[in-house]
């Protein structure tokens, strides 16, 4: 078996890793969502419009919005996860689950916030 060739971006990330995150995102969670949710998200990324959030609160939301970014940056080809709106996917996500099994509780404020992650180079 032939190794991949990695290409890497010029923030560093590697290019396979970001196409393999795409696919299991795409394979995995994009079912998840109902039709209600999925077309709540286009309308969301079309708009550009604030978030209106269900289930997490504005400072776990935003803790998870530096998160993500930092997992998947904005490059030169592609979006990173902030302007692709992952966090507020995770969100509808997270309330059709809630929906489905009704035990979804998420604590106010257990989860580290925003200002608390340092991810500067």
């Amino acid at each position: 078996m032939c190794p991949m060739p990695k290409a890497a971006t010029s923030s560093g990330v590697d290019a396979g890793r970001r196409t393999a995150i795409k696919a299991i995102a795409t394979v995995v969670a994009l079912p998840w969502l109902s039709d209600e949710g999925l077309l709540a998200f286009a309308r969301l990324q079309e708009t550009n419009a604030a978030s209106q959030l269900k289930v997490l609160s504005k400072p776990q939301f935003e803790a998870l919005e530096v998160l993500t970014e930092a997992i998947i940056p904005a490059d030169e080809r592609s979006p990173g996860a902030k302007q692709a709106r992952v966090a507020d996917y995770i969100d509808l996500l997270l309330t059709e689950l809630d929906r489905e099994v009704g035990w979804l509780t998420v604590p106010e404020s257990p989860l580290p916030t925003a200002s608390q992650f340092d991810i500067s180079p």
